[in-house]
C-alpha cells in the first residue's frame, strides 16, 4: 500500500507540467502531404500535459495536403499567399495566440509527453527574455555560416551539460521563446522562398538584447 502510494505520488509529479500557459505550435506546410499528419498526430497526442494550440500554415501546397489537412478540427489551418518560410512563419505569429510560440518542421516528431519541459525550465530560468532550441549553428572567423550543431558528437553539447549559450544562431525548427519580445522583429522576406531565414530572425534578437 505505501508502495503504491510513492507511485501514485511520483505519478502526480511527473505529470504536473511545469507551465501553464498558452503554447502557440507553429508548422508550415509544403506538399509535405506524406508526413504532415503523423507529425501533428504525435504533437497533439505527446502534449496533453500541457495547454497548446497547433497552428499549420500552407504554403500553396499542390499534393491535396491542404485540403486533407483541412478536415482536421484539432488544428489551426491558414494559407500562405506564397511558398515561403518567412512570410509562412510571419503568419502564423500573427495568428498566434499563445504566451510562447515554438516553431517545429513537418519533418520533426514529438516523441516524449515530456517534450516541453526543459525549455520551460530554460525559459524561466532565464526570467523569459531567452530563445531556446535544438538546432544551432556557429560562424568562422570570415564571420561566414560554419558547420551547425548535428555535425558534432553531442550535437556539440558536453555530454554533462544541460544546455549552453555560446552559438550564434538557432534553426528555427524546434525553436521556442515568449511571444512578447518580438517587438519590431520578424522574419524578413527576402529569404522567401526559404533559407537564412532563421539566421537572420536570430542576429534580428540578438540586437535587441535577447
Amino acid at each position: 500500500d505505501t508502495l503504491d502510494k510513492s507511485y501514485e505520488r511520483l505519478d502526480m509529479i511527473l505529470n504536473n507540467s511545469s507551465c501553464t500557459d498558452l503554447v502557440s505550435i507553429i508548422v508550415l506546410n509544403y506538399n509535405n502531404g506524406l508526413i504532415i499528419d503523423n507529425c501533428l498526430d504525435r504533437i497533439i497526442n505527446n502534449s496533453k500535459r500541457y495547454n497548446i494550440e497547433v497552428i499549420v500554415v500552407d504554403n500553396q501546397s499542390t499534393d491535396g495536403s491542404y485540403e486533407k489537412l483541412k478536415s482536421r478540427n484539432d488544428i489551426k489551418l491558414y494559407r500562405n499567399s506564397k511558398n515561403g518560410c518567412s512570410s509562412g512563419r510571419n503568419l502564423g505569429l500573427k495568428m498566434a495566440k499563445g504566451k510562447y510560440v515554438l516553431f517545429l518542421d513537418s519533418d520533426q516528431y514529438v516523441l516524449s509527453k515530456y517534450w516541453l519541459d526543459n525549455y520551460f525550465d530554460i525559459i524561466k530560468l532565464n526570467n523569459d527574455r531567452v530563445v531556446v532550441g535544438w538546432a544551432a549553428g556557429w560562424f568562422n572567423r570570415k564571420y561566414l555560416s560554419n558547420k551547425t550543431v548535428d555535425f558534432y558528437e553531442y550535437r556539440y553539447m558536453p555530454p554533462q551539460g544541460n544546455y549552453r549559450s555560446d552559438i550564434a544562431y538557432l534553426g528555427t525548427g524546434g525553436i521556442m521563446f515568449k511571444r512578447d519580445i518580438l517587438q519590431n522583429v520578424s522574419f524578413d522576406l527576402e529569404y522567401d522562398p526559404t533559407c537564412y531565414e532563421d539566421t537572420d530572425f536570430s542576429l534580428q534578437l540578438k540586437d535587441k538584447g535577447i
